[in-house]
């Protein structure tokens, strides 16, 4: 898989440099065939990517109404009919803006459902091999945040939100840039959309993942500041992982167990410490020979929380042999790291002010469909100054 590194060796170049960007006299779209305006949306441009692929982006003009635009955006409306230059022009740039995203913007502005389905549906059908359905609607999300127009996008909410939850399920991409970015993307359209399953799933999902040395939304919008709290909860797993195997070794070497659930079930007090000085001792060789012993500090994990706990599976018990049947040792180590990962992954992982934030615009959106997610997390959660 590529390394986080290479986020940064793709280079954009000049249009005029590429000779395999098409570059036609843009031919306009009419949005609205009776439209007063041109908007000429993005530019030519190329993107190499560090493997060598040419990305390319080419502009495109719509004719629209501006009128329609202004009734669904008030940043359009200011722009078109305020005191602004765009006011006494008949054509305006928008380079900065994604084409394909200001068309489907264009069209929900016009009063059109059926391209906005169209777009998606296609997409979809294709099973998006390269994820480009969460590209897609990222960047539609991203403009409609712009133009303050989140809320026309309310009849499709729901939709998009459960296809992009299949993601989660998904194998990781190849290249592992890729799947960060499309993780992080999809965080950001659940904020923007109040959907707090989506949300949660993509979160959980990236504290599992996630890499120590990946600098989160390097190229995505980020919300709420989350990046800190994912990798707070990335920390809390690795512990959950590392702690009941750390409380196991205490307990046998020290021949106490407080908890009363590491310690072995034999009855003969010799017999018991045979058992427990095998036990320890295959588990302490087996951690050195896979460079675990001693045990680690959270902080020096340098695997995922996914990749160290199947580690842990596979290490720990390598060739070991119990001395009797029905040892407890095992089981116990086990049962307890299960419980504890799992204890990691309830909402209170998600800060009181990231909620509270999400409600209030599931609640402005009238998305009262979504508002049910929040009860129990409410109940449960946990304030900035003990989540941080």
């Amino acid at each position: 898989m590529a390394s986080n590194d290479e986020l940064d060796m793709s280079m954009e170049v000049e249009p005029s440099r590429c000779a395999f960007l098409y570059q036609p006299s843009v031919a306009t779209i009419d949005i609205d065939k009776r439209g007063d305006l041109i908007l000429l949306v993005g530019k030519h441009k190329c993107k190499i990517k560090a493997n060598g692929d040419h990305q390319h982006t080419e502009a495109m003009a719509f004719r629209v109404c501006s009128r329609s635009l202004a009734r669904s955006s008030p940043v359009m409306e200011a722009m078109l009919f305020g005191n602004f230059r765009e006011a006494t022009q008949t054509t305006i740039e928008l380079t900065e803006d994604d084409p394909k995203a200001m068309q489907m913007l264009l069209h929900r502005a016009h009063g059109s459902l059926k391209e906005i389905y169209a777009d998606i549906d296609k997409e979809r059908r294709e099973d998006c091999p390269e994820g480009k359905f969460v590209d897609d609607v990222y960047s539609l999300v991203v403009l409609a945040n712009k133009y303050l127009m989140t809320q026309h996008f309310r009849p499709f909410m729901a939709q998009w939100c459960n296809l992009l939850m299949s993601w989660e399920a998904e194998e990781e991409s190849r290249d592992t840039s890729i799947f960060y970015e499309r993780l992080e993307k999809s965080m950001w359209i659940a904020s923007e959309f109040g959907h707090l399953e989506l949300y949660q799933t993509m979160f959980r999902y990236l504290t599992w993942h996630l890499e120590p040395n990946h600098h989160l939304f390097r190229h995505v919008l980020e919300p709420d500041g989350v990046a800190d709290h994912i990798r707070l909860g990335r920390l809390n797993d690795i512990n959950s992982i590392l702690t009941p195997t750390r409380n196991a070794i205490n307990a046998l070497m020290n021949d106490a167990d407080p908890t009363g659930l590491y310690l072995c079930n034999q009855p003969v007090r010799e017999d018991r410490l045979n058992c427990q000085a095998h036990t320890l001792g295959h588990m302490i060789r087996n951690l050195t020979v896979n460079f675990l012993w001693p045990l680690p500090n959270a902080e020096d994990i340098t695997e995922t929380a996914q990749e160290l706990v199947v580690d842990f599976q596979n290490t720990l018990w390598q060739d070991h042999t119990s001395l009797h049947e029905n040892c407890t040792t095992k089981t116990a180590i086990g049962t307890q790291t299960d419980n504890t990962l799992e204890r990691s992954g309830e909402y209170d992982s998600i800060p009181l002010a990231i909620l509270q934030s999400m409600y209030s615009t599931a609640e402005g959106l009238n998305a009262f469909e979504f508002e049910s997610m929040f009860s129990n997390a409410m109940a449960n959660v946990v304030h900035d100054d003990e989540a941080l």
